[in-house]
């Protein structure tokens, strides 16, 4: 079992590390792929050694404030055929979402006090982790609504 979970680790630290090497040479033609190769393997072993417990601690907050947000914007693009305004129905629901996900994130943290704390638990799904997605709906139904009443902008022509 050890190696199994030894080499799957392996592959994924290897595939992980030549796809964040590769990504970042072709920004900067001067640093190559063997240097972020090097910078990628050293900030994984710097980051690895304070541990589990500590790196938890650390992301579950941001990927807390994170993930709503790109479970929207996929969403959004499934749906964006149907927007006259795309923009503006973007714009606001992902606004809508991010402050529900900070208040997620800042429970998540023990930094809101208990009023607050009472009022978000009378949210419908709060207690089970997904609070966000009533008010991401709301907001969307509204902003799709709102945007369909506006004029569209011209969009620029590809062609030209």
């Amino acid at each position: 079992m050890c190696g199994i979970v030894l080499l799957a680790s392996m592959t994924t630290f290897v595939g992980v590390t030549s796809a964040c090497a590769d990504f970042f040479a072709t920004f900067n033609r001067r640093l190559d792929y063997r240097f972020w190769v090097v910078v990628s393997t050293l900030l994984t072993t710097i980051v690895s050694t304070f541990g589990l417990d500590t790196l938890l601690r650390v992301t579950i907050p941001v990927l807390l404030l994170i993930y709503p947000t790109t479970v929207a914007l996929v969403f959004l693009q499934f749906a964006r055929r149907k927007m006259r305004n795309p923009r503006f129905t973007y714009g606001f629901t992902v606004a809508v979402l991010v402050v529900v996900s900070a208040f997620d994130t800042l429970n998540n943290t023990g930094l809101l006090s208990e009023n607050v704390l009472a009022l978000l638990h009378r949210m419908p799904l709060f207690k089970e982790g997904i609070g966000w997605l009533l008010p991401g709906l709301i907001a969307f139904i509204i902003s799709f609504v709102a945007g369909n009443m506006r004029p569209a902008k011209p969009q620029p022509d590809a062609a030209a």
